[in-house]
């Protein structure tokens, strides 16, 4: 859950300073419920609150962590923003099956698969406008 959850972060979330602690956000669309419930619950495995925001349009989950913030912005380098998202070194070095949980969070949030190709096959988008991290998935 920790690994779809970091991938999720990065396709959906931001963090940002809220007094002397850092506020995570993840916002999807008013569409993905059952993406907001996989975060809520791996938020709380991790010993944090989450807060449901439902927007106009959207859905936003945020938890409010000193360390959470902190490792996402500043010790793993992932981005506070979706210019500067970046997979942390540390996943390039996780079993396969973990690496797959990052990248069912980062599909799920900025991916797209798509049946009306020619033939049989289905294709798989993703898009960013972070260019680190375009490189790297």
């Amino acid at each position: 859950s920790f690994a779809r959850l970091l991938g999720y972060y990065l396709s959906e979330g931001c963090v940002s300073r809220n007094g002397n602690t850092y506020k995570v956000i993840f916002t999807f669309g008013s569409h993905e419920s059952e993406y907001v419930e996989d975060v809520l619950q791996a938020i709380e495995r991790l010993g944090l609150r989450g807060c449901v925001e439902y927007r106009a349009s959207t859905i936003a989950v945020a938890t409010t962590s000193w360390l959470l913030g902190h490792a996402l912005k500043s010790v793993w380098n992932c981005g506070a923003n979706a210019y500067t998202k970046a997979l942390p070194s540390f996943v390039f070095h996780w079993s396969k099956p973990l690496q797959r949980e990052v990248l069912k969070g980062l599909l799920r949030g900025d991916g797209s698969i798509s049946t009306a190709c020619n033939g049989n096959h289905a294709k798989i988008t993703f898009a960013t406008v972070s260019k680190r991290l375009s490189e790297q998935v």
